[in-house]
């Protein structure tokens, strides 16, 4: 009733070409009159269709860029987010490379004191001994006090080489650790922003799914209320004739 509505008027307005009346004696004139009117009609039913369907169309492309346009924007976000990551995971691997190759050094210099505390020890000894040695020669007896004292600095000195080794060697364990615990959160995070990113763009398939789906609905029922608003114009127009004939 609506379509009936809005073309009887285009009806009225085509059935008249320049202020003439169909002459239907004429068959042949009538026919190619009656076809310059029916194309007519198409065109300005097409076209009221068009204006008709355009702002509800216009709104609703509106509405699927805009959620086009937000994952995109959180597409973009995530993707910086993730090399951001991914720079941050190379700058740990970088370190904890360099602190290996820190640590094996560490670890050599360490065996390289140990022997020298080996030696240290075997000279205090012969040193010890060479004072036994002098004093049971002039028939006295050893300074233990002097005794225990080199053997004191000699145990202090190796103490205190091994405990600087110590303290540098945990030190770097630590850091070690720290690095492999930061570097298990980086990839977790990486992964689970990968998977957000993997479900944005499931998520933007669809919604251009959907609009190419909405675009072939609005194609095929334009066509469908241009049929249906030929069909009540084509009444109209016989209508017209009939009553034009009748007078």
């Amino acid at each position: 009733m609506l379509i009936a509505q809005i073309f009887a008027e285009d009806v009225e307005n085509t059935v008249n070409i320049e202020g003439e009346e169909f002459e239907l004696e004429d068959d042949n004139k009538y026919e190619r009159e009656k076809a310059q009117i029916s194309e007519k009609m198409r065109s300005s039913i097409e076209k009221k269709i068009a204006r008709k369907i355009a702002l509800r169309e216009v709104a609703k492309k509106r509405q699927f860029d805009r959620k086009t346009s937000k994952i995109h924007r959180k597409l973009k976000k995530i993707n910086t987010q993730i090399e951001g990551l991914q720079k941050r995971l190379h700058i740990y691997s970088k370190t904890r490379k360099s602190l290996k190759i820190k640590r094996t050094k560490l670890i050599s210099q360490k065996k390289a004191a140990i022997l020298k505390i080996k030696e240290l020890r075997t000279s205090m000894q012969a040193k010890i001994t060479k004072m036994e040695m002098k004093a049971m020669k002039k028939g006295k007896k050893i300074n233990l006090t002097k005794k225990r004292a080199l053997q004191l600095i000699q145990k202090n000195q190796a103490r205190k080489i091994v405990r600087e080794f110590t303290i540098k060697e945990n030190r770097i364990k630590r850091q070690l650790k720290q690095l492999e615990s930061k570097k298990s959160i980086m990839r977790r995070k990486i992964v689970h922003l990968q998977g957000i990113g993997k479900y944005l763009r499931a998520k933007l398939a669809n919604v251009l799914k959907q609009k190419q789906e909405y675009a072939k609905k609005i194609q095929n029922k334009r066509i469908e209320l241009v049929k249906k608003a030929m069909r009540y114009a084509k009444v109209f127009a016989m209508l017209r004739g009939t009553i034009i004939q009748n007078y």
